[in-house]
């Protein structure tokens, strides 16, 4: 019998970036759409290094509230301190940070493009899946902490 505590997303978060990378990648290899004629390493790398920071960060608040950053796991508490306070959702904003620091460093307007329809998948395939699953599981708690704090920034 399959777990059913849980949220019942379509895929985990980072996979449905790295295919919005990959597909951004292949795009310009075939239809090159270089974005500047400057360099954009530095910028780039601070991009995806503050990305991974934050991912690390909301990771460590996930486990100091006691539950887990695994969206096929039971969610076991609400995580509302940290980077929790100004956003709902700064781990996916990690994975923004990435992927638009990823298109800075290799010259890539296909990959920085693709972060809509990643943020559409998102949104409809995890964000308001997790969003009903918590309401159903947490009802006034996190409907409180739903209306005091918004999704993204």
């Amino acid at each position: 019998m399959p777990d059913t505590d849980n949220a019942g997303v379509i895929a985990p978060p980072p996979i449905i970036f790295a295919a919005t990378v990959l597909i951004g990648l292949l795009l310009n290899k075939f239809v090159p759409l270089d974005a500047w004629n400057i360099n954009l390493t530095i910028p780039g790398i601070f991009l995806i290094g503050s990305g991974f920071l934050l991912a690390a960060t909301c990771i460590r608040y996930f486990r100091k509230a006691g539950t887990t950053a695994n969206p096929y796991s039971a969610t076991d508490a609400i995580s509302s301190s940290g980077p929790y306070r100004f956003s709902r959702n700064p781990m996916y904003l990690s994975l923004g940070l990435i992927q638009f620091g990823i298109g800075l460093l290799l010259n890539s307007l296909w990959v920085m493009v693709m972060i809509l329809p990643a943020l559409i998948v998102l949104h409809y395939g995890v964000i308001l899946r997790e969003e009903r699953y918590l309401e159903a599981k947490f009802t006034d708690q996190y409907l409180k902490y739903k209306n005091s704090v918004r999704r993204w920034f």
